[in-house]
C-alpha cells in the first residue's frame, strides 16, 4: 500500500480520538465472536444475503478471524502500517474464499480492487471519499469497542464498497462498443490538448491510433469476459496496431516526458507533490472522477475524466 493511503488513513484514525473515550483494549476483545464480522461484511459489501457458515474452509475462516483480531489490536496501538497490511490481506483472503465458494463475481471485484494496477484508483477513491471514510472508521471503532461485531462487519463492508466497488455484472451479455471506444479517445484528446480548437500532430496521431487499435481492444475485452475465441484474432490485431504505431509515430507526443513525470511521483517528494496537485485542482479532479465512475453514461465525458487526471496529476498535455 502506498504512502498516500497510509497518510490519509492515519489522519482518519487519529480523528477517532475526538469521539472514542478510550483506546480499544485488544485484551478485552472477545475474538471468538469476530467470526460474526465476516457474514455481515459480505452482506453489506454485495447488498445480498449470503450464508457462509458451511462454505468457507475452517483454515480460511480462522485466517480471516485472525486478521480482523490483529487489526483491532494494531488499531489500539495506532500501528497504522500493520492495520493497512491486515486490511489488504483480509481482502485477499476473502477473495480466495469466495472463489472456493463459487462466488466468482465477489472474488473478481475484490481481486481487481487489490491488484497492483488498481491501487491508483484505490487511492483516488480514498482521497475523494476521505470524509465519509473517517466517519465510518469512527463508527467501526465504536462498534468493536461495544462488541457489536455484526454491525462492525457491515461497516467494514461499506468501507470496502467505497474503496473497492462491487461489480455485480457477470459480463457475458456485454458487447464491446467500438464507437464508444473511439468516442472515449475523442474526449481524452480534446482535454489533453493544449489548444483544443487547433489540434497538433500528437492529437491527430492519437485520433488515428484509436481507430487502428479498435479491433485489438475488442479482442482484449472479449478475453476479459471469458470469450477465448478472441485468441484467434488477438495477435494479428495487436500486430496490426503495433505496425501502425511504428510507421506513424515520430516522437510527436513526448511520451518520455510523461514517463519522467510518473517516475518523479515515485520519488520521496512524490506524495507531497501529488497531494499539492490534487488540492490545487480538487474540484476539477473530483468532477473527473464522477465522469469516470459513470462511463456508460457518456464515453466522451469519461475520456475527458481520465485525461483530466493525467493532465493535472501527471502534469502532461499534448500539442
Amino acid at each position: 500500500m502506498s504512502k498516500i493511503i497510509l497518510i490519509t488513513l492515519c489522519l482518519a484514525v487519529l480523528s477517532l480520538s475526538t469521539s472514542v473515550d478510550k483506546p480499544i483494549d485488544p485484551e478485552k476483545v472477545d475474538y471468538n465472536d469476530v467470526k460474526l464480522v465476516i457474514g455481515s461484511f459480505m452482506n453489506s459489501y454485495t447488498n445480498t444475503e449470503y450464508n457462509l457458515t458451511d462454505c468457507f474452509p475452517e483454515s480460511i475462516q480462522n485466517k480471516l478471524n485472525q486478521l480482523i483480531a490483529a487489526s483491532i489490536g494494531y488499531l489500539a496501538f495506532l500501528d497504522f502500517t500493520k492495520v493497512l497490511d491486515c486490511y489488504e490481506q483480509f481482502l485477499y483472503e476473502m477473495a480466495t474464499a469466495c472463489g472456493i465458494c463459487g462466488l466468482n463475481q465477489v472474488q473478481k471485484s475484490l481481486m481487481n480492487g487489490i491488484d497492483e494496477k488498481s491501487l491508483f484508483w484505490f487511492e483516488i477513491n480514498l482521497a475523494y471519499h476521505s470524509e465519509e471514510i473517517m466517519g465510518l472508521l469512527e463508527i467501526y471503532a465504536n462498534e468493536i469497542k461495544k462488541n457489536k461485531y455484526s454491525d462492525a462487519g457491515a461497516t467494514l463492508g461499506k468501507i470496502t464498497a467505497i474503496l473497492v466497488p462491487y461489480d455485480s455484472v457477470l459480463g457475458s451479455p456485454f458487447k464491446f462498443d467500438s464507437i464508444g471506444y473511439q468516442t472515449w479517445w475523442k474526449g481524452a484528446i480534446y482535454t489533453l490538448s493544449i489548444n483544443p480548437k487547433k489540434y497538433g500532430p500528437c492529437a491527430y496521431f492519437l485520433g488515428n491510433f484509436s481507430i487502428a487499435s479498435t479491433n485489438a481492444a475488442v479482442d482484449i475485452d472479449n478475453l476479459a469476459y471469458g470469450h477465448l475465441s478472441a485468441f484467434n484474432t488477438l495477435f494479428g490485431d495487436l500486430s496490426s496496431t503495433l505496425t501502425f504505431y511504428q510507421k506513424n509515430y515520430t516522437d510527436v507526443c513526448m511520451f518520455e516526458t510523461l514517463w519522467e513525470n510518473i517516475v518523479e511521483l515515485a520519488s520521496k517528494t512524490g506524495v507531497s507533490e501529488l497531494t499539492a496537485r490534487y488540492a490545487a485542482r480538487a474540484l476539477a479532479i473530483n468532477a473527473a472522477i464522477l465522469n469516470i465512475k459513470n462511463c456508460d453514461t457518456s464515453f466522451y465525458a469519461c475520456g475527458q475524466g481520465v485525461a483530466t487526471l493525467i493532465k493535472y496529476l501527471l502534469n502532461w498535455s499534448i500539442n
